[in-house]
């Protein structure tokens, strides 16, 4: 594995319109995908704060996962399809 290879990249993988949702989405995904032996540390998954404007269509929060170039990028889409629901099912349109 190269040096490059090793540095981790960080996927924005949703966003949420409350902080609330932003802890919740973040807390289910530590707990049911980032299992001990993925390629995601539980550490990896965190939200950062939004300010709200029109530009980024009022989100407050965005999803985010910091995982190494080589990562699985199926595991990935599952994450986003969680963030959706999550996002989906506490009423804010994705």
């Amino acid at each position: 594995m190269s040096d490059e290879e090793k540095l981790p990249l960080v996927h924005k993988i949703g966003s949420t319109r409350s902080i609330q949702s932003a802890v919740l989405v973040c807390e289910y995904l530590r707990a049911h995908c980032a299992v001990p032996h993925s390629f995601v540390h539980p550490s990896a998954i965190y939200y950062h704060f939004t300010e709200p404007t029109d530009r980024n269509g009022w989100w407050s929060a965005d999803i985010l996962v910091r995982a190494n170039r080589g990562a699985d990028m199926k595991a990935l889409d599952v994450m986003v399809d969680i963030c959706r629901a999550f996002v989906a099912g506490r009423g804010e349109i994705w």
